[in-house]
């Protein structure tokens, strides 16, 4: 981790940049979830107010994703342009499928929120651009050729996630549409996990490990689910979460974020092991 104690200034500026662009398309394209801002406040938000709440889980949301492409761009491509892509698109993809989830999870109508994924993908994309022009231009390995996946690693992935949400909806219940929103849930559910994928997939490179087991580790825990905890919490931190029909509703997003984890780590497992 030397290289983030290297680049500690560049990694606050970056997510500095990223905030203040996210305050800028707020004021500019005012969207708001129709739902969401009905819901009661936290305990923590009614204390200290729901924006200053929510800016501390997108603060530290960025630090996470800019922090973990920080460490990867290592080992990505030298070339500028396609480090550029690489750098940019795998979290925006995951972070515009987690907003798409409240569609079949909390019924939201899809055009409100197509457009606030949009929108939210902005200050990933400009992060993963500065994280590969301006961090990676003294430390990227200058290699000859870089070896990708082979492509039916993306839809192996995509198929363990999928089938280990089916498992948490059906068994586990956590909250989804899985009984009320049947059609957009299969959809989402199948979408994420060829994001996940197509993640994998672009960050092959970068990941640590030297076996199957701790790369499949390193990218499920580390690289997807640091962010992914703190998507899942951004709810019962900043909202009441009462209306989960789970006892205790805590334990909705405890089952989703370490079942999620365990399926895409396999997931990878998998591919390391057999592709």
């Amino acid at each position: 981790m030397a290289i983030l104690k290297q680049n500690w200034w560049k990694l606050i500026c970056i997510v500095l940049i990223a905030l203040v662009t996210r305050v800028l398309l707020l004021q500019l394209l005012p969207l708001r979830s129709s739902s969401t801002f009905e819901l009661p406040l936290s305990i923590l938000s009614q204390k200290i107010g729901m924006i200053p709440t929510a800016a501390i889980v997108v603060t530290l949301s960025y630090t996470v994703i800019a922090s973990v492409l920080i460490i990867i761009q290592e080992g990505l491509s030298s070339n500028k342009l396609e480090r550029m892509i690489l750098c940019s698109l795998p979290y925006s993809l995951i972070w515009f499928m987690a907003v798409l989830e409240s569609v079949s999870s909390l019924g939201k109508p899809f055009l409100p929120e197509l457009f606030i994924g949009l929108s939210d993908i902005v200050p990933i994309l400009i992060m993963g651009i500065m994280v590969s022009f301006w961090v990676s231009k003294g430390t990227t390995k200058q290699q000859g050729i870089f070896h990708r996946p082979k492509v039916i690693s993306i839809f192996i992935i995509a198929f363990t996630y999928f089938v280990g949400r089916y498992f948490l909806y059906t068994f586990i219940h956590i909250n989804s549409g899985y009984f009320s929103q049947t059609n957009a849930t299969f959809l989402w559910t199948l979408a994420m996990g060829l994001a996940i994928g197509l993640a994998y997939y672009m960050l092959y490179g970068g990941l640590k490990g030297s076996s199957p087991f701790s790369r499949g580790i390193w990218f499920g825990c580390i690289v997807f689910s640091l962010y992914w905890t703190l998507n899942n919490f951004f709810m019962p931190i900043v909202f009441d979460i009462s209306f989960i029909p789970v006892d205790p509703p805590i334990l909705n997003y405890v089952y989703r974020v370490i079942g999620d984890a365990v399926f895409v780590s396999f997931g990878v497992w998998i591919v390391e092991k057999t592709v």
